[in-house]
């Protein structure tokens, strides 16, 4: 029997979040779409590069500078999915994600950070973070379908409360040659 292959660009255009209805975007209403998705983002200088990545859907961010303003925005957000910076001012990523973990359950938390160096490190990164409770590491230069990817599936943790299941990322099938 033929097993099909599902790739996270599949499930965004199945699952993720669709465009805005023109209606709503002819509005010209300051106010936001009940259709918008909000992500928290604890960084110095990745707001811009992740709005673009974001344009024409739904999602949205809310900007933080610190670790202590996004255990405290948390609380009230409807699918808790937050991007926090590897050396975010005044804590490491790490610290970070104790904090949040620690005040709400179910958040899940994406590290952003530069590229380690070698796949081998990006690789023991990722493993770190999904070690301590992450849910994944969002590499820089961020790549439209990747920043799209990471959120559907965030989305799908938070909202559905699936069992997280290791995703395959490309640079550790091409290391490994699988």
């Amino acid at each position: 029997m033929a097993t099909s292959h599902i790739s996270s660009l599949d499930m965004l255009e199945t699952f993720g979040p669709q465009p805005v209805p023109e209606i709503l975007a002819r509005s010209g209403k300051e106010e936001r779409s009940p259709l918008a998705l909000e992500v928290l983002l604890a960084t110095e200088g990745d707001g811009e590069s992740l709005r673009e990545a974001v344009t024409g859907t739904p999602w949205t961010f809310a900007e933080v500078a610190n670790a202590a303003d996004a255990a405290a925005s948390i609380r009230g957000m409807r699918a808790p999915i937050v991007l926090i910076d590897q050396d975010l001012p005044g804590s490491r990523w790490l610290e970070t994600l104790r904090l949040l973990r620690s005040r709400r359950r179910g958040v899940c938390v994406s590290v952003l950070a530069s590229p380690q160096g070698s796949a081998a490190a990006d690789r023991r990164l990722r493993e770190e973070v999904a070690r301590r409770g992450g849910f994944d590491v969002l590499f820089r230069p961020f790549q439209r379908a990747d920043v799209l990817s990471l959120l559907v599936f965030a989305y799908a943790q938070c909202r559905i409360s699936w069992t997280r299941f290791p995703r395959v990322h490309c640079a550790d099938v091409c290391a490994t040659g699988s």
